[in-house]
Formats: structure tokens, sequence, C-alpha cells
């Protein structure tokens, strides 16, 4: 490597390329020895983001050649059921890269989904556009999940925001309207001021911890991410809806767990919304008759 200058940060040379896929192949089988099995991995933390950290530069046209040629080959032999994802980086450019991979077959045969991010280019938070690269990206090739990687919200903690654990809740909702079958937080626990970290890079999450005391604080987004994680249960299939309010963001799902239908409505606005909630199975004579508080979000079950 020559760290994070363009164009790309690995050195394009043949012994280089077999040594380092060697490597991501030998990490998983020495972890593996210790009780730790991986599922799957991303090639490169934002590989169009070169800082000052830990980073490396990839085009996916660099990628694509990576893969069909060192990592993909290598992987499938030593780990046949470990998948790769690409890209791993904010979703503004997903249809580009998977354009580009996704049409080699010989690269694309050895990706199983892309990684994305939530962030914005221009903010410290996340990006709430561009949920139509997702959906672009998807019909590309559906046998490819999309799951989301990375999100947090940068320039520190500021404890009881509200407005943080909203924009978690409509990213999540987004996502998986728009395909994406996961959402990952980048730091479940932080301390107070946002670390630690080695290049003073303070964060937020949803859990802080006050080492000096030895507690902890529960943050809004905790809330808000509990609506998903304790009733979207692995297996759930997402269900269709419809809504003529821009403000209700919604999201549905048939569970394994006595198939149970789990609904997460979301209200981004200052005013209350009052909505019929109707359930086709059942026709029109039965309906619920749902309120939510202004900037609020509730979970339903039946």
């Amino acid at each position: 490597m020559n760290g994070s200058s363009k164009p790309i940060g690995l050195m394009n040379v043949s012994q280089i390329l077999d040594s380092w896929s060697l490597f991501y192949s030998k990490f998983i089988t020495e972890y593996r020895k210790e009780g730790i099995n991986f599922w799957g991995f991303t090639i490169q933390n934002e590989p169009e983001n070169a800082q000052d950290y830990e980073a490396c530069l990839y085009t996916p046209e660099y990628t694509r050649d990576f893969i069909k040629n060192y990592l993909g080959p290598r992987i499938k032999k030593d780990h046949p059921n470990i998948k790769i994802m690409i890209y791993d980086h904010n979703r503004d450019h997903a249809f580009n890269w998977a354009k580009i991979i996704y049409s080699d077959l010989e690269a694309s045969k050895y990706v199983d989904g892309m990684a994305i991010h939530w962030y914005s280019s221009v903010s410290d938070g996340p990006d709430l556009e561009d949920y139509d690269k997702l959906t672009l990206t998807h019909n590309l090739d559906k046998s490819k999940f999309i799951l989301g990687t990375e999100a947090c919200w940068g320039n520190g903690v500021k404890l009881g925001d509200w407005y943080r654990g909203e924009a978690y809740a409509k990213d999540i909702i987004k996502d998986l309207q728009y395909n994406v079958v996961g959402w990952n937080d980048w730091n479940c626990f932080l301390n107070l001021q946002g670390g630690p970290n080695h290049v003073d890079g303070w964060c937020d999450a949803p859990i802080i911890v006050d080492v000096e005391n030895q507690s902890f604080i529960l943050q809004p987004m905790y809330y808000f991410f509990g609506h998903f994680t304790k009733y979207i249960t692995k297996g759930s299939i997402r269900l269709d809806y419809t809504t003529n309010n821009q403000n209700l963001l919604i999201t549905c799902f048939l569970t394994p767990v006595n198939n149970q239908v789990v609904i997460v409505a979301q209200n981004i606005e200052e005013q209350p919304i009052n909505f019929l909630l109707y359930d086709s199975m059942f026709g029109d004579n039965y309906y619920l008759n749902v309120t939510l508080p202004p900037r609020s979000i509730k979970t339903l079950i039946y």
C-alpha cells in the first residue's frame, strides 16, 4: 500500500494483490480458530474517502478486477460460505459501483451483496435522499442483497437529542422500503466525549457510558432503534402498503413469530397525525384508528 493517495491506495502489482487476498483469507481463518466465525465482509471501508486514519482508496473498476482475479477465487477456495460485499460507502454512488461490477459476470459471481452507509457529503449526519439509487441497484441483480453497514452522528455526544433518534428511524424505514435487508449502527457504546477515538473523531451513540461514575445513559436513538430490533425478527417478509400522507413513514412486515404483522409508523411533522389502518386480508369493515403525536414513533403488532 502507499497510503490513501489517488487514484488508488493499493499498488497495482500482481504479487501484492495476491498477498492481500491471502491476508483476507488468513484473517478469517485465525479468528475462526478463536471461536469467532464470520459470515461475510466488505472489501474496504469507504473506498472513496481518503482519510488521515486507516484508509485505502479503490475505484469500482479496480475493485472489479481485484475481485475477479484475486480476492474472489481465493475466498471461494478457502471459505466458500463467506459472503463478499462491495462498496461500503454512501448510497449516492451505489448504483454506479453496482453497474460496473455486476455487469462483469466473472467478478459478479463472487459478489453476494452491496454495503452502504447513511452519510451525506455535506453534513455530519445522514443523507436522507438518494433512496432511488437503492432501487436501481436492487433491480440490476435481485439475487444480491443490500445491507446498511454504518450509521452514526458525528460532532460528539448530544445527550437527549430527539432529532438524532428521529433521523435513525427515518433512515431505517426508508432503507427497508427501498430493498435494504438490514441496518447497522457504527457505535453501540461511546463515552461522554464520543470516543475513544485515535484521531479525535468524536461521535454519538445510542448508549453513552459515564466511566467515572460507572453508569450509562440511554439516548433517544436507543429507543427509536428498539422499535425495529425488538419486533422485526430475522426471516421477516416486508409487506406492501399505501398512504396518502408524506409525513407518515411506515414499514410493515410479516414475521415468523406466530405470523404476526409488525407495523412501525413514524410521524415526522409538528402536528398529530390520525389515520385508519386497514388490512386487505380482513376487508374494509375492520380497521384501527391510530393517532401519532407530533414527531413520534409507534409500533403496532397483530
